[in-house]
């Protein structure tokens, strides 16, 4: 074993957010700047450019168990942080529908990973940061996946 599921299932997102680049026909150039990790973490980090989405861990569980196996319902937080500025609404969703599309051209390989369908985004809430210069979206993502605990 390598890593836990939940690790190699946020990996297979952050791979498909990192293809969010304008020349290849998306709004932003969100993939430049993607974490896996707190956004508070992330918008300091010294290799930060902005718009930058962070893969935030959520929920986990609790475990529903069976038989050597555990399906884990979780939930992810995507946190987007945009320079403030008068269109920062317009960006912010600008990034929210390039995440969609990208994610959905990537279905097959995330699905494959988790149970029973396919990852079931939330509603999106926009967030002013007043003690910082970000403007947040933070869009909840949800899905189960399955533990196997035998040798």
């Amino acid at each position: 074993m390598t890593e836990p599921k939940a690790t190699t299932i946020v990996k297979a997102i952050e791979t498909a957010l990192l293809v969010i680049l304008k020349t290849s026909g998306f709004f932003t150039d969100l993939g430049l700047s993607v974490h896996r990790g707190f956004y508070a973490h992330a918008i300091n980090a010294s290799n930060a450019k902005f718009p930058l989405i962070a893969i935030q861990p959520e929920t986990e569980g609790p475990p529903a168990r069976k038989g050597g196996k555990s399906k884990l319902p979780t939930q992810l937080r995507l946190v987007i942080a945009v320079d403030h500025s008068e269109q920062a609404s317009d960006v912010l969703r600008a990034c929210l529908a390039d995440i969609r599309r990208a994610v959905d051209l990537n279905e097959d390989s995330i699905d494959a990973l988790i149970v029973n369908g396919s990852l079931e985004f939330g509603i999106a809430e926009f967030v002013p940061a007043q003690e910082t210069n970000f403007s947040l979206a933070a869009l909840p993502v949800s899905f189960s996946f399955v533990e196997h605990y035998e040798d």
